[in-house]
Order: C-alpha cells, then sequence, then structure tokens
C-alpha cells in the first residue's frame, strides 16, 4: 500500500484533497449526522475519519488508522489513538473494537484483476469482523454505481489501471450496493443496513471528478456514483 500512501500525502501537501471535498460538502455533512449518532465505543476508523467528525457521548475511544501519515496528522482528531499501516497487515487484538468504521476508503484498496480487487474488500471486511466485539458493529460510508456500471467498470479495467498509472494514482474500483450487501452476509454479519445519502441543496448537475488525480475529467453528480452508508452487527452480544 506503499503507492496509496504516497499518493495521499502528496494530496494533502498539494491542498488538493481538501479542494475536491468542497464539492461534497452536502454529502458528507449528511452522512456525518448519521454518523455522529451512531458510532460509539471504543471505535476503529480506518482510511482517516469522516467528514465533520464530531465525538458524540456514545464514543469513548477512537483509534485512527491511515497508510498516510500526513493524512492521518489532517484527519486524526485531538485526544485520538494514531495508526500509521495497512489495514491487511497491522497487528490487533481481536474483539477489542465497539464499532470499526471504514470511510470512503474501501475503493482504493483495489489491486490485481477484477476478483482480486473484490476478494481485497471481502478480506477488509473479515478483518473487521474479526477486530470487533460481539454485538459489534461494522460502518461503510461507500460510493456505490448503478449495477449498469459495473461490467463496462470490469471490462475496462485494464484501460483503467494503465490510465491511471499515467497520471500517477492508484487504482479506483467501485462496488455495487449489493456486493457490500451480499458480503457482509457472507462473512456473518446480521442487522445489515444500506442507506443512501442525500444531500439536501446539492444539484445533480453540480460536475464532480471521476479521479482524484484528473480534475478535468468530470461528470455530473447525477450520474456519478452515489453515497452509501452500510451497516451490519457481529452476533453474539448481550
Amino acid at each position: 500500500m506503499g503507492e496509496v500512501a504516497e499518493f495521499f500525502d502528496e494530496q494533502q501537501k498539494s491542498s488538493a484533497y481538501k479542494n475536491l471535498k468542497k464539492l461534497t460538502q452536502g454529502q458528507d455533512r449528511a452522512a456525518a449526522q448519521i454518523m455522529n449518532g451512531e458510532v460509539g465505543g471504543r471505535v476503529l476508523s480506518i482510511g482517516g475519519v469522516w467528514e465533520f467528525f464530531e465525538k458524540g457521548p456514545r464514543l469513548s475511544e477512537l483509534t485512527v488508522m491511515d497508510v498516510s501519515e500526513q493524512m492521518l496528522q489532517s484527519y486524526a482528531p485531538a485526544g485520538s489513538k494514531a495508526a500509521v499501516g495497512d489495514l491487511y497487515s497491522i497487528d490487533l487484538p481481536a474483539a477489542s473494537f465497539d464499532s470499526v468504521v471504514f470511510s470512503l476508503i474501501l475503493h482504493h484498496v483495489a489491486q490485481g484483476d477484477w476478483a482480486q480487487t473484490r476478494e481485497r474488500v471481502r478480506s477488509a471486511l473479515a478483518r473487521a469482523f474479526q477486530w470487533l466485539k460481539p454485538g459489534g458493529k461494522v460502518f461503510i460510508i461507500e460510493a456505490c454505481p448503478a449495477p449498469a456500471w459495473m461490467l463496462p467498470q470490469r471490462l475496462l479495467l485494464p484501460f483503467t489501471k494503465l490510465f491511471l498509472k499515467a497520471v500517477s494514482q492508484p487504482l479506483v474500483v467501485m462496488h455495487e450496493r449489493a456486493f457490500y450487501e451480499n458480503t457482509l452476509s457472507e462473512l456473518g454479519f446480521s442487522r445489515i443496513e444500506a442507506r443512501r445519502v442525500m444531500a439536501p441543496g446539492t444539484s445533480d448537475w453540480t460536475w464532480f471528478p471521476v479521479f482524484m488525480a484528473v480534475s478535468w475529467l468530470r461528470m455530473p453528480l447525477k450520474f456519478y456514483p452515489k453515497m452509501h452508508i452500510f451497516t451490519g452487527e457481529k452476533p453474539g452480544g448481550a
């Protein structure tokens, strides 16, 4: 994941990421209303924390993990514990968190061919299942394409790799809503819920970059993958 860390370090140094996030403030605020009210206990947040994070009364301890030290320094709230590392290799004790959060990070874990990109997400969620206490919850914030987008994205994957390599951005693959729901179910999570995040007052015709490193390649938010919050519970709680 060194390539991903270097990319986000450069994004942070250049302020490109902050400028990009200005375009999604409405969605990010709507997601934060849910996250700030529901995430609680001992929390592990992977890939920084969600935008407009607030420490609610339910949250007792926060650990923030990221492969990018620059991004972690920017996002880790005061009083939180920082963990610089790759979620696939970092050593964390099992059954030690009440909540595990993936905030717009799972589309960045893609590597290899199509099957491998899917397995990488599955492996990340399997690790979350291991780290959660019985009764603990996973929270996933992700942008999900319409099902019709999935076949073209899969067929174009080799060309996407070459294009992103040319502009020095790591591979990005987004997955549909059903994939997350089915994967959580297969891993043993219960009470699975998928909620579409709607941004009040946001125009569908705001043009948003398809890739972070290519500001000129844009599409209207009406056609851009839609933000969702997925939750699932590890069985066995009181």
